[in-house]
């Protein structure tokens, strides 16, 4: 019976061991590229959804932006066209004060209007200022004018023409001679006190 050669038995041995092992390698690599290949697989999938979030937030942001700023410039015109309206109103109702100024009308609203100051200061030395046609009208009543303030106010009343005629469209500022006391009844700051007062009404009316 022929005995093997050891050497060749170990040679075969040698070569079936290391085929093993170069199979248990490549198994193992196999295995490990597999997990890569899933690994890479799910930070491209979240990179992807991180991207897509943040173009989403993006959008949204420039759209809350241009929403805001369109809302801002709305408010802006609405509130230049309320302006330009509401001064229109007033400046239309200064012309026509202006046009009732050169009415014989106007005269007896004139004495009225200082009368009326007169009383609200109580009476005593008065100083009228008026404008320059309105000081002509003024000289032919300025006692008789006087006259009533005192019968109003049970106070000796005296009114003087202040020395500058005002630049007004009509009505007088009335003052004490020797005290601070003042009020103002020309038509431009009579306007501005309705002004104030209607032009919250006036709003309501125009663009509730």
């Amino acid at each position: 019976m022929a005995t093997s050669d050891p050497i060749e038995a170990m040679k075969t041995k040698i070569l079936r061991d290391a085929e093993e092992k170069a199979q248990k390698i490549v198994l193992e690599a196999k295995k490990e590229a597999k997990k890569t290949n899933e690994q890479v697989k799910v930070e491209i999938k979240k990179l992807e959804e991180t991207e897509k979030r943040e173009i989403k937030e993006r959008i949204e942001e420039s759209k809350r932006k241009r929403m805001a700023e369109e809302k801002t410039e709305h408010l802006r015109r609405l509130q230049s066209y309320k302006k330009e309206i509401i001064d229109s109103v007033f400046d239309k109702a200064l012309q026509r004060l202006k046009e009732y100024s050169e009415t014989k009308q106007y005269k007896k609203s004139l004495k009225k209007i200082i009368i009326e100051a007169g009383i609200s200061i109580g009476g005593g030395d008065l100083i009228v200022a008026v404008n320059d046609r309105d000081q002509k009208i003024l000289r032919r009543f300025l006692k008789q004018t006087a006259e009533q303030i005192e019968e109003k106010t049970n106070t000796k009343t005296q009114l003087q023409l202040a020395k500058e005629p005002l630049n007004s469209l009509g009505g007088a500022i009335i003052s004490k001679a020797k005290e601070s006391a003042t009020v103002n009844n020309t038509f431009e700051e009579r306007l501005n006190r309705k002004k104030k007062q209607i032009s919250g009404e006036l709003e309501n009316i125009l663009f509730r």
